[in-house]
Protein backbone atom coordinates (compact mmCIF):
# COMPACT_ATOMS: atom_id res chain seq x y z
CA UNK A 1 0.00 0.00 0.00
CA UNK A 2 1.36 3.45 -0.74
CA UNK A 3 2.42 5.83 2.18
CA UNK A 4 0.71 8.75 0.31
CA UNK A 5 3.88 10.77 2.00
CA UNK A 6 3.59 14.38 1.32
CA UNK A 7 5.99 17.36 2.79
CA UNK A 8 3.56 18.74 4.88
CA UNK A 9 3.47 20.50 8.61
CA UNK A 10 0.94 22.10 11.08
CA UNK A 11 -0.73 25.61 10.07
CA UNK A 12 1.05 28.43 12.05
CA UNK A 13 -1.27 28.52 15.35
CA UNK A 14 -3.47 31.30 15.94
CA UNK A 15 -6.02 31.71 18.38
CA UNK A 16 -9.76 32.02 17.82
CA UNK A 17 -10.77 35.40 17.84
CA UNK A 18 -12.45 36.55 21.32
CA UNK A 19 -15.90 36.44 19.96
CA UNK A 20 -15.75 33.29 18.01
CA UNK A 21 -18.62 31.20 18.10
CA UNK A 22 -18.46 28.27 21.39
CA UNK A 23 -18.76 25.24 20.77
CA UNK A 24 -18.47 23.58 23.94
CA UNK A 25 -18.95 24.54 27.87
CA UNK A 26 -17.68 22.25 30.18
CA UNK A 27 -18.82 23.36 34.03
CA UNK A 28 -17.25 21.22 37.33
CA UNK A 29 -17.49 17.51 35.34
CA UNK A 30 -16.42 14.58 37.21
CA UNK A 31 -17.01 11.30 36.81
CA UNK A 32 -17.36 7.82 39.35
CA UNK A 33 -17.26 4.45 37.98
CA UNK A 34 -19.45 1.79 39.52
CA UNK A 35 -17.71 0.55 42.77
CA UNK A 36 -15.25 2.97 42.42
CA UNK A 37 -13.75 4.61 45.55
CA UNK A 38 -12.92 8.21 44.15
CA UNK A 39 -13.60 9.95 41.35
CA UNK A 40 -11.99 8.97 37.85
CA UNK A 41 -11.76 13.04 37.07
CA UNK A 42 -13.09 15.53 38.72
CA UNK A 43 -14.13 19.71 38.79
CA UNK A 44 -13.43 20.27 35.17
CA UNK A 45 -13.68 23.60 33.64
CA UNK A 46 -13.28 23.92 30.07
CA UNK A 47 -14.98 25.95 27.15
CA UNK A 48 -13.38 25.54 23.49
CA UNK A 49 -14.41 28.01 20.57
CA UNK A 50 -14.28 27.50 16.86
CA UNK A 51 -11.51 26.96 15.48
CA UNK A 52 -9.75 26.32 18.76
CA UNK A 53 -6.94 23.43 19.57
CA UNK A 54 -6.56 22.33 22.86
CA UNK A 55 -4.22 19.60 24.48
CA UNK A 56 -5.68 17.12 26.94
CA UNK A 57 -2.48 15.68 28.98
CA UNK A 58 -1.86 13.90 32.43
CA UNK A 59 0.41 10.72 33.28
CA UNK A 60 -1.26 7.66 32.99
CA UNK A 61 -4.70 6.97 34.36
CA UNK A 62 -5.15 10.61 35.24
CA UNK A 63 -8.49 10.16 33.93
CA UNK A 64 -8.33 12.24 30.21
CA UNK A 65 -9.79 9.11 27.72
CA UNK A 66 -12.65 9.92 31.12
CA UNK A 67 -13.09 12.83 29.95
CA UNK A 68 -13.19 12.82 26.41
CA UNK A 69 -15.65 10.50 26.89
CA UNK A 70 -17.84 12.20 29.21
CA UNK A 71 -17.43 15.42 27.09
CA UNK A 72 -18.94 13.30 24.04
CA UNK A 73 -21.84 12.05 26.49
CA UNK A 74 -20.68 8.53 26.15
CA UNK A 75 -20.54 8.64 29.59
CA UNK A 76 -23.13 7.92 30.65
CA UNK A 77 -25.22 7.48 27.57
CA UNK A 78 -22.86 4.09 26.36
CA UNK A 79 -20.63 3.52 29.50
CA UNK A 80 -22.10 3.25 32.62
CA UNK A 81 -20.49 5.42 34.69
CA UNK A 82 -22.09 8.75 37.33
CA UNK A 83 -21.53 11.82 35.18
CA UNK A 84 -21.78 15.04 37.27
CA UNK A 85 -21.47 18.69 36.05
CA UNK A 86 -22.45 20.50 33.57
CA UNK A 87 -21.67 19.61 29.50
CA UNK A 88 -23.28 21.65 26.59
CA UNK A 89 -22.42 21.55 22.68
CA UNK A 90 -23.82 24.66 20.81
CA UNK A 91 -26.62 22.96 18.68
CA UNK A 92 -27.16 20.08 20.01
CA UNK A 93 -30.09 20.90 22.31
CA UNK A 94 -31.10 18.31 25.04
CA UNK A 95 -29.44 15.15 23.50
CA UNK A 96 -26.80 13.69 25.58
CA UNK A 97 -24.50 11.76 22.90
CA UNK A 98 -22.48 14.44 20.40
CA UNK A 99 -21.19 11.78 18.00
CA UNK A 100 -22.70 10.88 14.86
CA UNK A 101 -24.90 14.35 15.05
CA UNK A 102 -22.53 16.41 13.21
CA UNK A 103 -21.63 18.40 15.85
CA UNK A 104 -18.84 16.18 17.53
CA UNK A 105 -16.60 13.45 15.78
CA UNK A 106 -14.45 11.16 17.86
CA UNK A 107 -11.42 8.97 17.20
CA UNK A 108 -10.95 6.58 19.99
CA UNK A 109 -7.79 5.71 21.47
CA UNK A 110 -8.36 1.86 20.47
CA UNK A 111 -8.53 2.31 17.49
CA UNK A 112 -10.22 -1.93 16.94
CA UNK A 113 -12.81 -0.86 18.77
CA UNK A 114 -13.77 2.05 16.65
CA UNK A 115 -14.02 0.51 13.49
CA UNK A 116 -17.16 -1.27 12.56
CA UNK A 117 -16.97 -2.03 9.08
CA UNK A 118 -14.99 -4.99 6.31
CA UNK A 119 -14.03 -2.32 3.77
CA UNK A 120 -12.79 0.98 3.78
CA UNK A 121 -15.15 2.99 1.58
CA UNK A 122 -17.80 1.29 4.12
CA UNK A 123 -16.09 2.84 7.32
CA UNK A 124 -15.42 5.90 5.60
CA UNK A 125 -19.51 6.03 4.72
CA UNK A 126 -20.94 4.69 8.09
CA UNK A 127 -20.70 7.75 10.12
CA UNK A 128 -22.30 10.05 7.20
CA UNK A 129 -25.43 7.23 5.89
CA UNK A 130 -26.54 7.53 9.83
CA UNK A 131 -26.74 11.02 9.39
CA UNK A 132 -29.09 11.02 7.08
CA UNK A 133 -26.86 12.31 4.07
CA UNK A 134 -27.29 11.96 0.41
CA UNK A 135 -25.70 9.20 -1.82
CA UNK A 136 -23.87 11.49 -4.50
CA UNK A 137 -22.37 13.92 -0.92
CA UNK A 138 -21.56 10.55 0.89
CA UNK A 139 -19.51 9.50 -2.85
CA UNK A 140 -17.70 13.07 -2.65
CA UNK A 141 -16.33 13.24 0.77
CA UNK A 142 -15.04 9.38 0.12
CA UNK A 143 -13.58 10.46 -3.12
CA UNK A 144 -12.05 13.93 -0.89
CA UNK A 145 -11.32 11.78 1.86
CA UNK A 146 -8.91 9.15 0.23
CA UNK A 147 -7.02 12.25 -1.88
CA UNK A 148 -5.21 13.70 1.11
CA UNK A 149 -3.89 12.59 4.23
CA UNK A 150 -4.46 11.14 6.42
CA UNK A 151 -6.50 9.08 4.02
CA UNK A 152 -3.96 9.34 0.93
CA UNK A 153 -3.22 5.41 0.18
CA UNK A 154 -6.10 3.59 1.38
CA UNK A 155 -8.16 1.69 -1.17
CA UNK A 156 -11.61 2.17 -1.36
CA UNK A 157 -12.12 -1.61 -1.54
CA UNK A 158 -9.31 -2.74 0.83
CA UNK A 159 -10.59 -4.47 4.05
CA UNK A 160 -9.89 -3.23 7.19
CA UNK A 161 -8.97 -6.27 8.86
CA UNK A 162 -6.13 -6.28 6.57
CA UNK A 163 -4.48 -3.08 7.50
CA UNK A 164 -1.42 -2.76 9.83
CA UNK A 165 -2.40 -0.93 13.18
CA UNK A 166 -1.29 2.26 11.45
CA UNK A 167 -3.21 2.28 8.60
CA UNK A 168 -6.83 1.76 10.42
CA UNK A 169 -5.52 4.70 12.78
CA UNK A 170 -5.30 6.60 9.73
CA UNK A 171 -8.26 5.46 8.29
CA UNK A 172 -9.94 6.30 11.87
CA UNK A 173 -9.12 9.92 11.59
CA UNK A 174 -10.03 10.19 7.89
CA UNK A 175 -13.34 9.02 8.33
CA UNK A 176 -13.95 11.31 11.55
CA UNK A 177 -12.41 14.61 9.38
CA UNK A 178 -15.12 13.43 6.48
CA UNK A 179 -17.80 14.11 8.49
CA UNK A 180 -16.98 18.07 9.26
CA UNK A 181 -18.02 18.27 11.98
CA UNK A 182 -18.15 21.43 14.45
CA UNK A 183 -15.29 19.29 16.60
CA UNK A 184 -12.98 17.12 16.94
CA UNK A 185 -12.00 15.27 20.19
CA UNK A 186 -8.79 12.66 19.27
CA UNK A 187 -7.17 10.34 21.83
CA UNK A 188 -3.59 9.29 20.94
CA UNK A 189 -3.93 10.33 17.44
CA UNK A 190 -0.29 9.90 15.96
CA UNK A 191 0.07 6.51 18.62
CA UNK A 192 0.65 4.33 15.56
CA UNK A 193 1.78 6.38 12.84
CA UNK A 194 5.24 6.65 11.22
CA UNK A 195 6.62 10.39 11.48
CA UNK A 196 5.70 11.43 7.95
CA UNK A 197 2.16 10.45 8.51
CA UNK A 198 1.89 11.83 11.61
CA UNK A 199 3.15 15.10 10.53
CA UNK A 200 0.55 14.89 7.34
CA UNK A 201 -2.38 13.89 10.43
CA UNK A 202 -1.48 16.85 12.76
CA UNK A 203 -1.73 18.53 9.47
CA UNK A 204 -4.89 17.62 8.43
CA UNK A 205 -6.56 18.32 12.16
CA UNK A 206 -5.04 21.92 11.81
CA UNK A 207 -6.64 22.77 8.36
CA UNK A 208 -9.63 21.85 9.52
CA UNK A 209 -9.80 23.76 12.82
CA UNK A 210 -8.67 26.47 10.43
CA UNK A 211 -12.01 26.15 8.74
CA UNK A 212 -14.13 26.86 12.07
CA UNK A 213 -14.10 23.38 13.55
CA UNK A 214 -12.00 22.82 17.41
CA UNK A 215 -10.16 20.58 18.25
CA UNK A 216 -9.63 18.13 21.83
CA UNK A 217 -6.27 16.26 21.14
CA UNK A 218 -5.86 13.31 24.39
CA UNK A 219 -1.70 12.90 23.57
CA UNK A 220 1.38 11.52 25.48
CA UNK A 221 3.41 12.92 22.82
CA UNK A 222 3.01 16.24 23.41
CA UNK A 223 6.07 17.00 20.83
CA UNK A 224 3.50 16.02 18.08
CA UNK A 225 1.02 18.13 19.15
CA UNK A 226 3.00 21.20 20.73
CA UNK A 227 2.85 23.11 17.43
CA UNK A 228 -0.53 22.82 16.56
CA UNK A 229 -2.55 23.26 19.88
CA UNK A 230 -3.66 27.03 21.23
CA UNK A 231 -3.92 25.92 25.15
CA UNK A 232 -2.89 22.94 27.38
CA UNK A 233 -5.34 21.67 30.14
CA UNK A 234 -3.11 19.04 32.39
CA UNK A 235 -5.07 16.47 34.91
CA UNK A 236 -3.16 15.53 37.72
CA UNK A 237 -2.46 11.74 38.80
CA UNK A 238 -5.83 11.69 40.18
CA UNK A 239 -7.99 13.28 37.98
CA UNK A 240 -7.94 17.01 38.84
CA UNK A 241 -7.04 19.49 36.38
CA UNK A 242 -3.92 21.31 38.00
CA UNK A 243 -2.83 24.20 34.61
CA UNK A 244 -4.90 24.97 32.03
CA UNK A 245 -3.50 27.70 29.87
CA UNK A 246 -1.48 29.05 26.98
CA UNK A 247 0.84 26.57 25.15
CA UNK A 248 4.30 27.89 25.21
CA UNK A 249 4.24 28.66 28.59
CA UNK A 250 2.11 25.86 30.46
CA UNK A 251 4.65 23.84 29.41
CA UNK A 252 7.55 25.91 30.08
CA UNK A 253 6.34 26.42 33.65
CA UNK A 254 5.54 22.49 34.00
CA UNK A 255 9.31 22.08 32.84
CA UNK A 256 10.85 24.22 35.25
CA UNK A 257 8.66 22.67 38.11
CA UNK A 258 6.17 19.54 38.68
CA UNK A 259 6.03 18.14 34.96
CA UNK A 260 3.44 15.55 36.53
CA UNK A 261 5.32 12.70 34.88
CA UNK A 262 4.43 14.38 31.21
CA UNK A 263 6.79 13.77 28.11
CA UNK A 264 7.59 16.90 27.69
CA UNK A 265 8.88 18.39 24.33
CA UNK A 266 12.46 18.07 23.34
CA UNK A 267 13.08 21.94 23.14
CA UNK A 268 11.42 22.73 26.25
CA UNK A 269 13.07 19.80 28.15
CA UNK A 270 16.54 21.29 27.20
CA UNK A 271 15.66 25.10 27.76
CA UNK A 272 14.44 24.26 31.32
CA UNK A 273 18.04 21.88 31.61
CA UNK A 274 19.94 25.01 30.17
CA UNK A 275 18.38 27.37 32.98
CA UNK A 276 18.69 25.17 35.57
CA UNK A 277 22.62 24.58 35.08
CA UNK A 278 23.33 28.20 33.93
CA UNK A 279 24.94 27.20 31.04
CA UNK A 280 24.82 29.15 27.77
CA UNK A 281 24.01 28.02 24.43
CA UNK A 282 26.95 27.35 22.41
CA UNK A 283 29.20 25.97 25.40
CA UNK A 284 30.45 22.14 25.50
CA UNK A 285 29.02 22.31 28.51
CA UNK A 286 25.12 23.49 27.12
CA UNK A 287 25.91 20.87 24.97
CA UNK A 288 26.21 18.04 27.62
CA UNK A 289 23.17 19.29 29.32
CA UNK A 290 21.06 19.17 26.41
CA UNK A 291 22.48 15.60 25.42
CA UNK A 292 21.37 14.41 29.34
CA UNK A 293 17.82 15.67 29.38
CA UNK A 294 17.62 14.19 25.51
CA UNK A 295 18.41 11.23 26.74
CA UNK A 296 21.54 10.57 24.43
CA UNK A 297 24.10 11.04 26.91
CA UNK A 298 24.04 6.82 27.10
CA UNK A 299 25.26 4.39 24.60
CA UNK A 300 24.66 0.99 24.67
CA UNK A 301 27.12 -1.34 23.84
CA UNK A 302 26.81 -4.06 21.14
CA UNK A 303 26.60 -7.77 22.35
CA UNK A 304 29.02 -10.55 21.16
CA UNK A 305 27.11 -12.76 22.52
CA UNK A 306 25.01 -16.14 20.90
CA UNK A 307 22.24 -15.83 18.22
CA UNK A 308 18.86 -16.27 20.26
CA UNK A 309 17.12 -15.66 16.99
CA UNK A 310 18.24 -16.08 13.33
CA UNK A 311 15.75 -15.34 10.11
CA UNK A 312 17.47 -16.74 7.27
CA UNK A 313 15.56 -15.37 3.67
CA UNK A 314 12.56 -15.33 5.13
CA UNK A 315 9.36 -14.51 3.28
CA UNK A 316 5.24 -14.04 4.25
CA UNK A 317 2.16 -13.77 2.31
CA UNK A 318 -0.77 -12.83 2.35
CA UNK A 319 -2.84 -14.13 -0.44
CA UNK A 320 -0.68 -13.22 -3.61
CA UNK A 321 0.76 -10.15 -1.84
CA UNK A 322 4.58 -10.70 -0.33
CA UNK A 323 4.05 -9.07 2.96
CA UNK A 324 8.00 -9.75 3.91
CA UNK A 325 10.35 -10.76 1.30
CA UNK A 326 13.94 -12.01 1.24
CA UNK A 327 14.07 -11.14 5.19
CA UNK A 328 17.45 -11.68 7.10
CA UNK A 329 17.98 -11.00 10.81
CA UNK A 330 20.34 -12.15 13.71
CA UNK A 331 19.46 -11.10 17.69
CA UNK A 332 21.77 -12.26 19.70
CA UNK A 333 21.88 -12.59 23.88
CA UNK A 334 21.75 -9.49 25.81
CA UNK A 335 20.98 -7.18 22.42
CA UNK A 336 18.75 -5.20 21.63
CA UNK A 337 17.29 -4.39 18.17
CA UNK A 338 14.30 -2.00 16.90
CA UNK A 339 12.51 -2.49 13.77
CA UNK A 340 11.11 0.54 11.97
CA UNK A 341 9.26 1.70 8.45
CA UNK A 342 6.67 3.86 7.22
CA UNK A 343 3.01 2.01 7.75
CA UNK A 344 2.58 -0.78 6.68
CA UNK A 345 5.54 -1.89 5.72
CA UNK A 346 5.64 -5.45 6.86
CA UNK A 347 6.83 -4.58 10.66
CA UNK A 348 4.10 -5.97 13.03
CA UNK A 349 4.21 -8.94 10.41
CA UNK A 350 8.07 -9.51 10.75
CA UNK A 351 7.51 -9.86 14.22
CA UNK A 352 4.73 -12.31 14.55
CA UNK A 353 7.13 -14.30 12.43
CA UNK A 354 9.83 -13.83 14.60
CA UNK A 355 7.19 -15.03 17.95
CA UNK A 356 6.06 -18.12 15.42
CA UNK A 357 2.49 -16.81 15.81
CA UNK A 358 3.16 -16.70 11.02
CA UNK A 359 5.00 -19.02 9.87
CA UNK A 360 7.36 -18.17 6.63
CA UNK A 361 6.47 -19.05 3.21
CA UNK A 362 9.94 -19.10 2.30
CA UNK A 363 12.87 -19.45 4.39
CA UNK A 364 13.66 -20.35 8.05
CA UNK A 365 13.10 -18.94 11.20
CA UNK A 366 15.66 -20.68 14.17
CA UNK A 367 14.88 -19.55 17.97
CA UNK A 368 17.90 -20.43 20.11
CA UNK A 369 16.66 -21.17 23.52
CA UNK A 370 14.11 -22.92 25.83
CA UNK A 371 11.02 -21.45 26.53
CA UNK A 372 8.53 -19.82 24.15
CA UNK A 373 9.29 -16.34 22.57
CA UNK A 374 7.55 -13.07 24.54
CA UNK A 375 5.33 -11.45 22.55
CA UNK A 376 3.60 -7.91 23.88
CA UNK A 377 0.99 -6.70 21.16
CA UNK A 378 0.24 -3.43 19.61
CA UNK A 379 -2.69 -3.01 21.20
CA UNK A 380 -2.36 -4.10 25.09
CA UNK A 381 -6.02 -4.99 25.29
CA UNK A 382 -5.07 -7.89 22.96
CA UNK A 383 -2.30 -9.21 25.83
CA UNK A 384 -5.39 -10.37 28.25
CA UNK A 385 -7.67 -13.05 27.80
CA UNK A 386 -8.83 -13.74 31.90
CA UNK A 387 -11.26 -11.33 34.25
CA UNK A 388 -8.46 -10.50 36.79
CA UNK A 389 -4.61 -9.82 37.08
CA UNK A 390 -4.28 -12.90 39.55
CA UNK A 391 -5.76 -15.03 36.85
CA UNK A 392 -3.55 -13.54 33.79
CA UNK A 393 -0.52 -14.16 36.40
CA UNK A 394 -1.24 -17.96 36.25
CA UNK A 395 -1.57 -18.23 32.33
CA UNK A 396 1.87 -16.77 32.12
CA UNK A 397 3.22 -19.12 35.01
CA UNK A 398 3.75 -17.23 37.61
CA UNK A 399 2.77 -16.93 41.34
CA UNK A 400 1.21 -14.04 42.52
CA UNK A 401 3.90 -12.81 44.61
CA UNK A 402 6.06 -12.39 41.37
CA UNK A 403 3.59 -11.01 39.50
CA UNK A 404 2.95 -8.64 41.90
CA UNK A 405 6.16 -7.48 42.47
CA UNK A 406 6.39 -6.91 38.57
CA UNK A 407 3.05 -4.95 38.54
CA UNK A 408 4.41 -2.95 41.68
CA UNK A 409 7.57 -1.52 40.03
CA UNK A 410 5.62 -0.10 37.12
CA UNK A 411 4.26 1.95 39.94
CA UNK A 412 0.54 0.55 39.89
CA UNK A 413 -1.38 -1.09 42.75
CA UNK A 414 -1.47 -4.98 42.46
CA UNK A 415 -4.92 -6.05 43.03
CA UNK A 416 -5.56 -9.90 41.91
CA UNK A 417 -9.12 -9.48 41.56
CA UNK A 418 -9.08 -6.25 39.37
CA UNK A 419 -10.21 -7.06 35.67
CA UNK A 420 -7.13 -5.69 33.08
CA UNK A 421 -9.59 -3.59 31.25
CA UNK A 422 -10.82 -1.55 34.02
CA UNK A 423 -7.07 0.30 33.79
CA UNK A 424 -6.58 2.91 31.47
CA UNK A 425 -4.77 2.25 27.68
CA UNK A 426 -1.16 3.28 28.86
CA UNK A 427 -1.94 1.15 32.28
CA UNK A 428 -2.69 -1.90 30.80
CA UNK A 429 0.54 -1.38 28.62
CA UNK A 430 2.74 -1.05 31.56
CA UNK A 431 0.94 -4.67 32.94
CA UNK A 432 1.26 -6.45 29.88
CA UNK A 433 4.70 -5.64 30.15
CA UNK A 434 5.26 -6.17 34.06
CA UNK A 435 3.70 -9.54 33.28
CA UNK A 436 5.55 -10.60 30.29
CA UNK A 437 8.90 -9.52 31.51
CA UNK A 438 8.50 -11.50 35.12
CA UNK A 439 10.20 -14.84 34.62
CA UNK A 440 13.74 -14.51 34.63
CA UNK A 441 15.84 -16.83 32.36
CA UNK A 442 16.47 -15.43 29.01
CA UNK A 443 14.63 -15.80 25.94
CA UNK A 444 13.58 -13.74 23.16
CA UNK A 445 11.33 -10.91 24.00
CA UNK A 446 9.02 -9.07 20.76
CA UNK A 447 7.45 -5.50 21.79
CA UNK A 448 5.31 -4.21 19.33
CA UNK A 449 5.22 -0.08 19.96
CA UNK A 450 5.45 -0.76 23.77
CA UNK A 451 6.23 3.11 23.87
CA UNK A 452 2.95 3.98 22.72
CA UNK A 453 0.48 5.55 25.66
CA UNK A 454 3.37 5.22 28.34
CA UNK A 455 3.40 8.61 30.36
CA UNK A 456 7.01 9.74 31.52
CA UNK A 457 7.26 7.69 34.60
CA UNK A 458 5.87 4.68 32.29
CA UNK A 459 8.60 5.24 29.35
CA UNK A 460 11.43 5.37 31.80
CA UNK A 461 10.14 2.18 33.82
CA UNK A 462 10.12 0.83 30.11
CA UNK A 463 13.62 1.86 29.46
CA UNK A 464 14.65 0.02 32.79
CA UNK A 465 13.14 -3.60 31.97
CA UNK A 466 14.91 -3.76 28.50
CA UNK A 467 18.19 -3.04 29.98
CA UNK A 468 17.26 -5.19 32.83
CA UNK A 469 16.43 -7.73 30.21
CA UNK A 470 19.61 -7.30 28.16
CA UNK A 471 21.64 -7.80 31.19
CA UNK A 472 20.21 -11.22 32.12
CA UNK A 473 21.27 -12.06 28.65
CA UNK A 474 17.61 -11.96 26.49
CA UNK A 475 17.44 -10.66 23.11
CA UNK A 476 14.69 -7.86 22.69
CA UNK A 477 13.12 -6.64 19.31
CA UNK A 478 11.23 -3.65 19.58
CA UNK A 479 8.88 -2.33 16.43
CA UNK A 480 8.73 1.33 17.31
CA UNK A 481 8.22 4.92 15.09
CA UNK A 482 9.79 6.93 18.41
CA UNK A 483 13.16 7.19 16.72
CA UNK A 484 14.31 9.11 19.45
CA UNK A 485 13.32 6.85 21.88
CA UNK A 486 14.35 3.23 20.04
CA UNK A 487 18.05 4.77 19.01
CA UNK A 488 18.30 5.18 23.23
CA UNK A 489 17.54 1.93 24.38
CA UNK A 490 18.91 0.04 21.25
CA UNK A 491 22.11 -1.43 19.78
CA UNK A 492 21.06 -1.24 16.12
CA UNK A 493 17.94 -0.33 14.25
CA UNK A 494 16.58 -2.21 11.14
CA UNK A 495 14.56 -0.36 8.19
CA UNK A 496 11.85 -2.40 6.68
CA UNK A 497 10.72 -1.01 2.96
CA UNK A 498 8.18 -3.26 0.93
CA UNK A 499 8.60 -6.27 2.93
CA UNK A 500 12.54 -6.08 2.86
CA UNK A 501 15.23 -5.08 5.32
CA UNK A 502 16.79 -2.22 3.21
CA UNK A 503 19.09 -1.04 6.51
CA UNK A 504 20.70 -2.43 9.38
CA UNK A 505 22.92 0.24 11.15
CA UNK A 506 24.14 1.17 14.88
CA UNK A 507 21.11 3.15 16.24
CA UNK A 508 23.28 6.25 16.51
CA UNK A 509 24.29 6.21 13.24
CA UNK A 510 20.55 5.24 11.91
CA UNK A 511 19.21 8.09 13.36
CA UNK A 512 22.48 10.09 12.16
CA UNK A 513 21.88 8.85 8.55
CA UNK A 514 17.59 9.93 9.26
CA UNK A 515 18.80 13.55 10.80
CA UNK A 516 21.17 14.07 7.12
CA UNK A 517 18.41 13.27 4.73
CA UNK A 518 20.07 9.55 4.06
CA UNK A 519 17.35 7.53 5.07
CA UNK A 520 13.56 8.27 3.40
CA UNK A 521 12.07 8.73 7.10
CA UNK A 522 11.04 11.87 9.02
CA UNK A 523 13.84 13.70 11.70
CA UNK A 524 12.79 13.24 14.79
CA UNK A 525 12.77 16.27 17.27
CA UNK A 526 15.30 15.30 19.49
CA UNK A 527 17.58 14.06 17.33
CA UNK A 528 17.16 17.08 15.17
CA UNK A 529 17.78 19.74 18.08
CA UNK A 530 21.02 17.45 19.12
CA UNK A 531 22.57 18.36 15.55
CA UNK A 532 21.18 21.42 15.69
CA UNK A 533 22.73 22.03 19.04
CA UNK A 534 26.35 20.90 17.36
CA UNK A 535 25.84 17.20 18.20
CA UNK A 536 27.62 14.30 15.89
CA UNK A 537 25.99 11.40 15.99
CA UNK A 538 29.27 9.17 15.02
CA UNK A 539 30.84 10.58 18.04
Amino acid sequence: MASGSTKTSAPPRKAPPPDAEVVLVADGVGVRFPRAIRDAVHDVSLTLRAGERVALVGPSGSGKTTLALALLGAIPSLVSADRRGDVRWAGLGDRKLATGTGIAASVLQDTDAQLVALTVEDELAFALENRGLLPTDIDRRIDTALARPPGAGLDRRARTLTLSGGWRQRLALAAALAETPAALVIDEPVAHLDGEAAADAIAAVGETCRHGAAALLVEHRIDQVAGLVDRVLVLGSDGHPVALGDTEPTLRALARGNDHGLRLPPSVRVAAALERAGAREGTSDALSVALEALGFDRRPVPSTGAPLLTIDFAAVRRGRRAVLDSVDLVIREGEAVGITGRNGAGKTTLALLAAGALRPAAGVVRRHHAGAPIFVPQNPALAFATGSLAAEAARRGLGWTDAARAIARTGLAPEPDRHPLTFSHGERRRIALALALAPPEPRLVILDEPASGLDGVGLAALDADIEALRARGSAVMIVAHDLDWLARVTDRIALIESGRIAVDRPSLAFLGSVVSGHLPLRAPPAASLAARLGWSFAA
